[in-house]
């Protein structure tokens, strides 16, 4: 007979006690005892192992408490009986009474489980008790009908004894030979390296003490930055163009407002909810944070030249041009016979190495001083490992720069010490690749390429329009194109444009209009939307009317083109004559729109998964 004592004090539960039932649940592992499934607490019953109906037949009942080794006054209805399971295993089991070796094996598991399911029970009843508590203290909260979100995380600071907010500031400071950004204001902080010459990786990290996020830190990589945070800059929060906002219900019915009292913030993997207030400071932050990246990526572009390379997974790489693996090697072998130490031509000027070029001087040469001007790699497209059997064999040569800028300077960088970007890339195909290869092979080798550029995105050079220069309708057509082209790629993007910058677009596409004697009518109304008119007055007065109504907006990238496309068509309208001052105005109001396109391909360009 087993020990009275190792069963303890078997006292009767009730079976519809939500605790007891709540503590046996947890206890078990939110399973079914009988096949270890997952159990919903909805869908859970409770079995007795040694059935409850035996209490009516005393005489059944101690045969078979005695067959099992148990002491006489074994409490059916106790901890020490009952297991968790469903419907259908406690229908199949009622009343069905297993052996007694089943029976003793069932209860051993039971009997390590009951001390846990009392101590789990004794916690469940004092955190009733202080809910009892903090309803008394939430009657008080709900009558604060201003600031409550404020009252409440005063409460909790208060409880646990912990500042609500940070020290308000904004500082750059060195960190492992990177530049930190460190920005806090009321109760969220950043920290976020920042991009350099040799590493254009940001990251960074939020952290926050409010209410609902209390301790809650995100880190984001380069890639969810640039592709995510970096969204709807400058634009107030609630107008719904920062795509890591979002709401639950429908948007205000009014205007394209976003409600931010139920408003989430959703970025890379996480989703936290901050109080109104919290978003904007959130905001702010990003757009402080954003402003010192741009500012910093174009002073490395300035610095090294590579204002149309894209670059390459590398971090410090830069992709020149596509060649193919044949020629990359030839260009290799071509390296190697002319390594420094072999003559002293003036093409002796590489450092031997098997996968890579590096153009190094060890003694006077009448074009370079002695030591290290450019770095040249070669990088396989990942669709090779992904889809061999599809991925051409072709090769990315890329540009590295490896000085070190903070003690050199940036004086050393010319044509004669160490080559940025435009220098390493006219030296490798117009003299390099000319020489190794020859004429026909150099330009068969880049006529290639250029096809490649023209199919593949990647590997297309960035242009940014703010420096374009336009003087005439030519300059200007192709500058309208560029916008509608780069709006037409992002037709889910949302934008907040002002009113004055809406009439812009109408006013260049009215100066077109008036200075033609033709125009495709049926085109420009369909893009903007109107009915159809018969002549160039009434299309005239049409726009103007429509420029009459227009106000402050959230308009789609797929809205923004088919304005740009409508503009298009006006600037293509047969027997136009744009003046000089003509182009200049319509260039002028066009300001803000290259402005965005500039900020979102710098951001599209550096918005890679560095390795």
């Amino acid at each position: 007979m087993l020990n009275r004592m190792r069963w303890g004090t078997m006292q009767p539960v009730n079976l519809k006690d939500e605790i007891v039932r709540t503590a046996i649940w947890e206890v078990y592992g939110y399973k079914n005892f009988y096949n270890n499934e997952p159990l919903q607490y909805c869908e859970m019953e409770l079995d007795h192992i040694i059935p409850i109906k035996l209490k009516s037949n005393p005489e059944e009942l101690q045969k078979v408490l005695f067959d099992c080794g148990l002491e006489p006054d074994f409490e059916l209805n106790s901890l020490f009986n009952i297991v968790p399971t469903n419907r259908l295993y406690n229908r199949k089991k009622s009343g069905i009474l297993f052996d007694s070796n089943n029976i003793r094996f069932y209860l051993e598991q039971v009997r390590k489980k009951v001390p846990n399911i009392e101590e789990k029970i004794v916690l469940l009843k004092q955190n009733r008790d202080i809910e009892k508590h903090m309803a008394m203290l939430k009657s008080h909260v709900d009558k604060e009908t201003e600031n409550k979100e404020n009252l409440l995380t005063m409460l909790f600071s208060f409880f646990s004894n912990e500042e609500d907010e940070f020290i308000e500031q904004e500082k750059f400071y060195t960190k492992q030979n990177r530049l930190l950004l460190n920005k806090q204001k009321k109760r969220i902080a950043l920290n976020a390296f920042m991009p350099s010459y040799n590493n254009l990786e940001t990251k960074c990290t939020f952290s926050f003490r409010t209410l609902k996020a209390r301790h809650c830190t995100i880190n984001l990589n380069n890639k969810v930055i640039l592709s995510e945070l970096f969204t709807g800059l400058n634009d107030d929060p609630k107008f719904g163009t920062r795509s890591f906002i979002y709401c639950e219900g429908k948007e205000n019915n009014d205007v394209d407002v976003l409600d931010l009292e139920n408003a989430y913030i959703h970025i890379g993997d996480v989703t936290l909810k901050l109080a109104e207030e919290d978003i904007y400071v959130f905001c702010e932050i990003i757009d402080s944070y954003a402003s010192s990246y741009i500012k910093s990526i174009k002073d490395i572009e300035e610095t090294l030249k590579t204002h149309e390379y894209q670059p390459s997974r590398r971090g410090n790489n830069y992709k020149l041009l596509t060649i193919s693996y044949e020629c990359w090697r030839k260009l290799v072998v071509f390296a190697n016979r002319h390594d420094v130490a072999k003559g002293k031509s003036e093409w002796h000027i590489f450092n031997r190495a098997n996968n890579f070029i590096s153009v190094y001087t060890e003694n006077e040469h009448p074009r370079y001083d002695v030591g290290y001007h450019a770095f040249f790699y070669c990088e396989f497209s990942e669709d090779i490992v992904y889809y061999p059997g599809l991925s051409s064999s072709d090769v990315c040569v890329t540009w590295q720069f490896n000085e070190d800028l903070d003690k050199r300077g940036k004086g050393f960088i010319n044509e004669r010490e160490n080559w940025d970007a435009t220098v390493s890339y006219g030296w490798f195909v117009n003299e390099f690749m000319l020489k190794a290869l020859g004429k026909k092979g150099r330009d068969k080798a880049l006529d290639k390429s250029e096809r490649f550029v023209m199919i593949n995105e990647i590997f297309k050079k960035v242009h940014y329009l703010k420096q374009k220069e336009v003087i005439n309708t030519v300059d200007l057509n192709a500058l309208v194109s560029i916008l509608q082209e780069h709006y037409n790629y992002r037709p889910h993007s949302k934008y907040r444009v002002r009113k004055q910058d809406f009439e812009g677009i109408y006013d260049s596409m009215l100066r077109c209009l008036m200075n033609s004697k033709r125009a495709d009518l049926f085109y420009i109304c369909s893009k903007l939307q109107l009915e159809k008119c018969e002549t160039m007055q009434e299309l005239i007065e049409m726009i103007g009317q429509l420029k009459a109504r227009i106000n402050d907006e959230t308009i789609s990238g797929f809205g923004l083109d088919f304005l740009f496309r409508a503009l298009c068509a006006a600037l293509e309208s047969k027997s136009m004559k744009l003046g000089l001052e003509d182009v200049k105005f319509i260039r002028r109001k066009l300001d803000i729109f290259v402005e965005m396109h500039d900020r979102e391909v710098v951001l599209a360009k550096y918005a890679v998964d560095f390795l």
